[in-house]
């Protein structure tokens, strides 16, 4: 039997270049991916309370569109549920719209301390602002509603908000809100930076009616941006509505409280 004839030496060569090209495109991949996953992004902070119409509307017709399109993937979200309470002397904490809107906020800040991804404490958050002024439920009936539409356990977030940590977690809301500059003038406030990291953070003022338009231009990754990027936010009827020509008559004011 003839013995094969082994390959000419450049097949060796060009086999070999080419499993050197493969591996690094590998590796330049694996960068690439890498980098993308590590993208400082910019972040978004929205200061309100869980009885404000408005703050209702900022939540429902702008957080939950930004992230059922995508959108809160480029940049990240928190919720300071405090607005415009006020802490009294003997501890206890007053708020604008009730004292059911304090039982809120302090389930809220107990809902985002525990459950703090932004897909695990919206929805709750949306079902709680929905109904928080209806006045045919109580506190644990809506609370225990909306805890198993988003999918917890209702009874540990009940016991934080009645416990010391419920009671610093407002505390610490408060602390928040009160620390902002320029001082919120009423409710929604949002603020917005760009720069991650950077100790200063802007209002958005009446551009929170285009909060993922912002959120899109100023994201700094080179991957490509959501399709809801490029779509007119004043081609919806719910953004129009959102939309202030002017605060005074649309915000929650501090003033009312």
């Amino acid at each position: 039997l003839q013995s094969a004839e082994p390959p000419p030496a450049h097949i060796d060569t060009l086999a070999s270049m080419h499993l050197s090209i493969w591996s690094h495109g590998v590796a330049l991949l694996a960068l690439m991916m890498a980098a993308a996953a590590t993208v400082a992004r910019p972040s978004l902070a929205f200061y309100g309370e869980a009885g404000c119409p408005f703050c209702r509307d900022y939540l429902l017709k702008q957080l939950v569109p930004l992230h059922e399109s995508g959108v809160s993937n480029l940049v990240d979200v928190r919720f300071i549920p405090w607005g415009n309470a006020k802490a009294n002397k003997d501890g206890s904490f007053s708020c604008q719209h009730g004292p059911s809107e304090c039982v809120y906020n302090a389930l809220l800040s107990c809902v985002i301390a525990h459950y703090p991804e932004l897909s695990q404490w919206l929805p709750y958050a949306a079902c709680i602002v929905q109904s928080a002024r209806d006045v045919e439920l109580t506190e644990l009936q809506l609370h225990t509603h909306c805890a198993k539409a988003a999918g917890f356990r209702a009874e540990p977030i009940w016991a934080c908000h009645n416990s010391t940590e419920g009671h610093e977690l407002q505390l610490a809301a408060k602390a928040e809100t009160d620390a902002l500059t320029p001082p919120h003038t009423g409710v929604p406030w949002v603020t917005f930076t760009a720069r991650p990291g950077a100790s200063e953070a802007v209002p958005l003022y009446d551009g929170i009616s285009v909060t993922t338009t912002i959120v899109c231009a100023a994201y700094p990754g080179s991957d490509r941006l959501p399709a809801a990027c490029f779509v007119d936010p004043d081609s919806s009827d719910a953004t129009k509505q959102l939309h202030m020509s002017s605060r005074t008559q649309q915000f929650s004011s501090v003033a009312a409280a």
